[in-house]
């Protein structure tokens, strides 16, 4: 809180630490171009907006008129408005241009691309969870 007693406004720092490495071939008629890049994701906000419940219904039917069945709240001086969200990024690909003749050239390539999943530096978030995972509903 200011001093005048009003919430403060959100802060965040985002930032990308990335690596990139590329490298070219060139003989006879091929032009190859191979490469990686990495980035380390991070974004660290507080966000003094938040203040944390918990809903409780007993049915489907309730949760969906909004009849809750208990509702805990706790005080927003008591809520935890930190989170550092933590994400990855990895792509690599390969390309070899042809030159066919003088006014045509073929390019073929391939590029792979993974991302990590959204986490949370202390486990602040709920885990996602697949929906092939037997775990993940109850029977």
């Amino acid at each position: 809180m200011t001093p005048a007693g009003q919430p403060r406004a959100p802060f965040a720092h985002y930032r990308i630490t990335g690596r990139y490495y590329h490298a070219n071939y060139m003989r006879g008629r091929h032009s190859v171009k191979t490469g990686v890049q990495l980035q380390w994701i991070r974004d660290d906000l507080i966000g003094h907006t938040r203040q944390n419940s918990r809903w409780s219904f007993a049915s489907l039917a309730d949760f969906l008129q909004g009849n809750a069945s208990r509702v805990e709240i706790a005080l927003r001086q008591l809520a935890d408005p930190l989170r550092n969200y933590r994400h990855n990024f990895f792509a690599a690909f390969f390309q070899d241009d042809i030159r066919v003749g003088p006014r045509l050239t073929v390019n073929a390539g391939l590029r792979h691309e993974v991302a990590t999943p959204l986490g949370e530096k202390f486990n602040k978030i709920p885990k996602q969870r697949s929906a092939q995972d037997a775990t993940a509903t109850r029977r």
